[in-house]
């Protein structure tokens, strides 16, 4: 019923060296039985990376030495850490927790109510492997932990608890596989072994004209595998500076944009919240009102084979948060030139944080600092603005893709005194210095995946 939400792991290593041995291959196909050719699989424990042949056939066969990392798992809502369990500062309500052993008997059971902030119930030591199920508002967590109650791992978070118990008993995660292709779903599964075959069957990404999270789309794979960037300058209060980073990504079927804007020009903070705003502030209002990026794109002849606006933020009954992207398709977005069937997908930061990451906040953004420090209580929200885009590669036709091109930037409002500042095209910023704008992001946050069902021979 409800999959992808709030669930973060922080990692806390405690570091044990190991050998693992990798011997697992399989078959991508679409849900027609066809084989995908170019489909990026990952395993993102232990940071593996390889393509599917035109067959749809991977593999990885290798032995490495890794570092055993033991988990803190955190969520929205709660911590569990060395036997405690800590409630965030912002869950006030019912809450109740069941320990069973991995066949099923119930052990433990705690029952509560939070009225104050940082309430904590220490959990029962346990003599073998057990699952935690901590239920709290309408949602079950299901979290396996293992004896000696200092190693989690969440399993699975949705509305039918004891169904998810069920399907956990025997499970014990050692990895998970990302599987993804452009104009298809990514998929994401738990392994329990590293050894074997595992076939992974992809759906068809549903066009409905709202913003995808780039690891649901796959450009964040594309993007991390084949980015290049360019760097926009322009003069911000009286000092040159990058004001916009564009990357580009050219993979077998698409040609996937990042567009990253220098938080000292734009931002997504607002409201009481609102950093390095002055006297103006700067609202939600102000973001889903007007704010968009005007982008254009040249093949390697030099003509122009998209041209458009990219829509941030609009108000959208297809959204649980009542607000999505629209890339060039509706809001601020428009296409002045180009074939509207060459998008296959688009997203943004802030359309990320409220509808994948569910942080639906209309007036105050998370309360950070001028370097864009973590919120703990929003730790996934994203300060800077982000614009993804991805079209067709075989819209550039023969000579392929050729540049990005921008001449001017544009936020209404910007930090500056000028909403519109002409900008050119130069090195990159010496990383790590004044003049690195963009150090602060936030990375791309790879959430643990919900239990599905796998294909094991």
């Amino acid at each position: 019923m409800i999959k992808n939400l709030l669930l973060v792991i922080s990692v806390l290593a405690i570091c044990v060296h190991a050998d693992i041995m990798v011997n697992l291959s399989g078959i991508i196909t679409n849900t027609a039985g066809k084989p995908l050719a170019n489909a990026i699989v990952s395993l993102e424990n232990v940071a593996l990376v390889t393509e599917s042949a035109n067959s749809g056939q991977y593999s990885f066969s290798t032995t490495i030495g890794v570092k055993k990392k033991t988990p803190v798992v955190t969520t929205e809502n709660f911590t569990i850490k060395n036997g405690t369990l800590l409630l965030s500062n912002t869950y006030k309500g019912v809450y109740s927790i069941q320990a069973f052993s991995l066949s099923g008997k119930s052990i433990w059971k705690y029952q509560g109510e939070s009225v104050l902030s940082g309430t904590t119930v220490a959990l029962p030591k346990l003599t073998a492997p057990a699952l935690f199920k901590v239920t709290m508002s309408d949602y079950s967590y299901v979290v396996r932990a293992n004896r000696t109650t200092t190693e989690y791992s969440i399993v699975s978070k949705n509305a039918d608890g004891g169904n998810s118990v069920k399907r956990a008993q025997s499970l014990n995660v050692q990895d998970t596989i990302r599987v993804s292709k452009a104009g298809y779903k990514a998929k994401r599964l738990p392994l329990e072994s590293l050894t074997g075959i595992v076939n992974v069957t992809l759906d068809t990404l549903i066009a409905d004209s709202i913003g995808r999270f780039y690891l649901d789309d796959g450009s964040y794979d594309r993007i991390a595998k084949y980015g290049e960037a360019q760097y926009f300058w322009g003069t911000l209060g009286g000092v040159e500076q990058p004001l916009v980073k564009i990357t580009h990504a050219i993979s077998a079927d698409v040609v996937d944009i990042e567009v990253v804007f220098s938080p000292y020009f734009v931002d997504n903070t607002y409201g009481e919240n609102a950093i390095g705003w002055g006297n103006k502030g700067h609202t939600f209002k102000d973001l889903w009102h007007s704010d968009h990026v005007a982008l254009g794109l040249q093949n390697g002849a030099g003509d122009t084979v998209f041209s458009g606006k990219l829509d941030l933020i609009s108000a959208s009954t297809k959204a649980k948060s009542g607000f999505a992207c629209l890339g060039p398709f509706g809001g601020e977005g428009a296409i002045y030139k180009g074939n509207a069937s060459d998008i296959v997908s688009f997203g943004n930061s802030l359309d990320d944080n409220m509808n994948y990451f569910g942080y639906n906040l209309l007036a105050d953004s998370p309360e950070t600092d001028e370097t864009f420090k973590v919120n703990p209580d929003y730790p996934n929200w994203q300060y800077y603005v982000v614009y993804r885009l991805s079209i067709k590669r075989s819209a550039f036709g023969t000579s392929g893709f050729g540049t990005a091109t921008m001449t001017s930037v544009h936020a209404s409002p910007s930090k500056d005194k000028e909403s519109t500042i002409t900008v050119i095209e130069k090195d990159p910023p010496t990383p790590n210095t004044p003049n690195d704008v963009f150090r602060f992001i936030l990375p791309p946050v790879i959430l643990p995946p919900v239990i599905d069902i796998i294909d094991v021979d």
